[in-house]
Formats: C-alpha cells, structure tokens, sequence
C-alpha cells in the first residue's frame, strides 16, 4: 500500500510540470568593426579546423586555465585571460569573462594574434569562433599521448 502511494504520489506530482524556457545565451559573439588580416600560415586545430595565422604571435588570449599552460610552455605573451585562469606567467593579464562564458567584446579590444581555448570548455562555442575576427585555436587533450602533439 505504502508502495501505491508513493508512486501515485510521483507521478501526480510530476503531471502538468512545464519545463523552463532556455534564456538567451550570456556572451554572444562580438560584432566587432575591425578587419582582421587573415596570416599566411595554415594551420589546424586539434579539433580539425583550419585557421590562418601570422608568422610571429605576439599577442595571445587564453580562455581556459589548460590554455593558459599550454601558451605560457611555448613560451608565448598572454595578454587577456579568464577569470579562472590563474597561471603565474598570465595572472597578470586582463580578465575576459569565465572559461564558461568569455567575454568576446573584451577579447577583440585586445586585438590577440590568437585565442587559444580548450575543446571541454569551449567545444559547444564552435559557431561562435568560426564567425569571431580573430582566430581560436581549440586545445583537444584527453591523455598524455595528446600533449607532444598539442605543443607542436
């Protein structure tokens, strides 16, 4: 009898229960007037996706703390960073939103030579990268076997 209850008592209360509308998305992509000159260096991704690169980088903005790690071994300047990122080399550059949501407007006001992300946090920001000014190169290690190929 407890048995009945408990389930008639599931399942009435679940009855007529809408589920939440899904807000707007809390960091679109900047609309940024700016023309970024696409570099003579193809490169791809680690999740296969071909970018254009200058051949110095001078200026780099990273948007998760694995990022971060990464640039600072290849020896590279961070000059923007995420909330969340508190490598000693980039703990001193400006913050650009959270890993979860970065702030495009504040990455593009830095005019980066690139963006490097990681695919766990940022592998849902797809559109938004591919239509961003600037390119996002997307980190994509889930063992060590991953790492020599990510440094080089």
């Amino acid at each position: 009898m407890v048995a009945l209850s408990l389930g008639l008592g599931l399942l009435l209360g679940s009855c007529g229960s809408e589920k939440p509308s899904v807000g707007p998305r809390p960091t679109p992509t900047a609309t940024v007037d700016v023309q970024v000159t696409r570099g003579p260096r193809a490169v791809t991704d680690m999740l296969g996706r071909d970018l254009r690169l200058p051949d110095v980088i001078n200026r780099v903005v990273v948007i998760t703390p694995s990022a971060a790690e990464f640039a600072l071994a290849l020896g590279l300047d961070v000059v923007g960073r995420t909330s969340d990122v508190s490598a000693a080399g980039a703990a001193a550059a400006p913050v650009t939103g959270s890993s979860l949501a970065p702030d495009f407007n504040a990455i593009a006001a830095l005019k980066p030579d690139l963006v490097i992300g990681d695919s766990a946090f940022d592998g849902a920001r797809l559109r938004d990268f591919d239509r961003f000014a600037y390119p996002v190169f997307l980190l994509r290690v889930s063992s060590y076997d991953d790492v020599p190929f990510a440094l080089a």
